[in-house]
């Protein structure tokens, strides 16, 4: 929870922040635009891009494919990226994160309130932090671990997870059991941890390691 606290505090303060990019569709035009705010606006990047920090508050960030950039923060307003592209983080809140085909992601996504989706082929070499989105991952791959608070875990088509799935308590009782998806040829390894009721819907062939967890419900993956 600290860590989420901690998210919660730099997505607020990103809409005051004054290091927000705006990359036009032409690269001349970025290298000029590279200091001006993206408020209210969307923001695109062509195909081939090179940039450090983009930013955007109530507007799109899209990414052309095999772009290369440090990181991408958005506040109420989807992000996605291209296929092939590499990049550090991105930090969202309140938007949708779309990964496309062998996109390399070398840390972390952080995600408040919005879905996530890893195309096939996509890597991210850190975690996946969630709260309320759903993260959907079709054979993807994730260094770190997966964690959420109330967001469904859907791993598909041999995706790997390497530390662990992490549900982490609300501090409040009452929810529904958290769903996980572990589809076919899906490797979870490392130790997972449930601070909260769990429905794990498992393909035969799915591989979960250690966990713990006090509400663990095991089941058929045709159950789901």
């Amino acid at each position: 929870m600290k860590a989420m606290f901690n998210f919660c505090l730099v997505a607020a303060s990103l809409a005051l922040a004054s290091c927000v990019f705006i990359v036009s569709a032409d690269q001349a035009e970025w290298e000029e635009a590279a200091n001006r705010h993206a408020v209210n606006r969307d923001t695109r990047l062509p195909a081939h891009s090179r940039a450090d920090r983009v930013a955007s508050v109530n507007g799109r960030i899209e990414i052309g494919p095999d772009s290369e950039l440090n990181g991408i923060s958005s506040v109420n307003g989807p992000i996605w990226v291209g296929a092939r592209s590499r990049l550090a983080r991105i930090e969202s809140v309140n938007g949708e994160i779309l990964l496309k085909d062998g996109v390399q992601l070398h840390q972390d996504i952080q995600s408040v309130n919005g879905p996530v989706h890893l195309q096939p082929g996509s890597a991210v070499g850190g975690s996946v932090r969630l709260v309320n989105g759903t993260l959907n991952a079709e054979r993807a791959r994730i260094g770190g671990s997966v964690e959420t608070v109330h967001g469904e875990i859907v791993l598909l088509d041999a995706s790997r997870v390497e530390r662990g799935l992490q549900v982490r308590s609300s501090g409040k009782g009452g929810h529904h059991p958290v769903r996980i998806l572990l589809g076919e040829g899906v490797v979870v390894a490392g130790l997972s941890r449930f601070e909260q009721p769990v429905q794990i819907f498992r393909h035969a062939s799915a591989t979960l390691g250690d966990y713990q967890g006090e509400d663990v419900s095991i089941l058929d993956w045709s159950q789901r």
